[in-house]
């Protein structure tokens, strides 16, 4: 079974040759006409068709961010008005909760929050209109403003796995980007040169993103305060190949079905403190924390257990706390205005 843009992308490659990972995941994401991204294929159905995120499991997750954003507003003295940003909103789900709880626990703050939503792809931005129809004053932009000055406190989760990356090889000092061809079969394959012309050799991959760290640079200088929440970790080292592909809830290869199945890696926190460190030098870099203590520590089992009974409740903390489920695999890195 194939796609349009794997006829496309096969097509490509036998006219100029093999092309790069990040090529690939770019492609693969966000192609104008099949991207994966561009048409919401994920978030298209409820549930969504091939993975769910915490926001979408429980407002629970939405609620206790609300708390972090509270706490934040009020350590930086309580502007009014500030951008209360997010990045890569999905269908808009977690910024309704955040923004439901942060009406009745945090009035003052919610009043002072202009709700703004990054977003590129049409189809999604017309699911989070659809969202967050309670609440009219949220506003839309495809790209961050660099001139933005009102003070900002951004979310992004699930986003930056999602920034094409690039994987290179090396090799008995050598290095080379690895590239994607087609096989005898016509099928979508890694090239692994290195690995191909010196099968003995000891190679190692790392994975890293141009992209992603041009967009944390571009973010606005009036960023008081930035959480990230994503699968990864943080390494000076090769970090290895964790490109992988979701698909109906289930790992499958990265080549099956380019543009219909999800594809991510995961995110280098490391890279990420390095890239606003450069462009951000106002901006303190907290250490990065498992998942579990960072929502307990904002609250989550007061939240729960003020919440009315529900049969789920267990299971959807239990994915979320539990250190084989998000608790540990999920990271935070928090980001926050020095004080002068």
């Amino acid at each position: 079974m194939t796609t349009p843009l794997a006829a496309l992308l096969r097509a490509q490659i036998k006219a100029t040759g093999p092309i790069t990972v990040e090529e690939y995941m770019e492609k693969c994401l966000y192609h104008p006409e099949y991207g994966y991204y561009t048409n919401g294929y994920n978030f298209s159905t409820t549930p969504p068709r091939d993975f769910t995120t915490a926001p979408e499991l429980t407002p629970l997750f939405g609620a206790t961010l609300a708390n972090w954003v509270a706490r934040q507003w009020q350590a930086h003295g309580q502007p009014t008005p500030f951008t209360l940003m997010e990045c890569g909103p999905g269908r808009g789900t977690l910024m309704h909760s955040l923004l439901q709880h942060l009406q009745t626990a945090h009035p003052q703050c919610y009043s002072a929050a202009q709700p703004l939503l990054i977003e590129t792809s049409p189809h999604l931005t017309t699911l989070q209109k659809q969202t967050l129809a309670p609440f009219p004053q949220t506003e839309w932009h495809s790209t961050p403003n660099t001139q933005h000055s009102t003070p900002i406190i951004l979310i992004a989760n699930e986003l930056l796995d999602a920034f094409p990356h690039s994987q290179i090889i090396q090799a008995d000092g050598r290095i080379q980007p690895r590239t994607i061809t087609i096989n005898e079969a016509d099928e979508l394959n890694f090239t692994d040169q290195l690995n191909t012309q010196h099968p003995t050799l000891n190679t190692r991959i790392t994975e890293h993103s141009p992209q992603m760290r041009t967009w944390l640079q571009s973010l606005p200088q009036s960023l008081l305060a930035a959480v990230f929440l994503d699968y990864g970790a943080t390494t000076e080292g090769p970090t290895g190949d964790t490109l992988q592909a979701l698909h109906h809830h289930q790992k499958v290869s990265v080549f099956h079905l380019p543009g219909e199945t999800d594809l991510t890696t995961h995110v280098n926190f490391h890279n990420v403190t390095n890239a606003l460190a450069e462009s951000h030098p106002h901006l303190e870099a907290l250490p990065v924390e498992h998942l579990a203590p960072f929502l307990l520590n904002h609250g989550l089992a007061s939240l729960a257990l003020a919440q009315a009974p529900h049969p789920h409740t267990d299971t959807v903390l239990h994915r979320l706390l539990h250190p084989t489920q998000m608790g540990t695999l999920f990271k935070v890195q928090c980001f926050t205005r020095r004080r002068p």
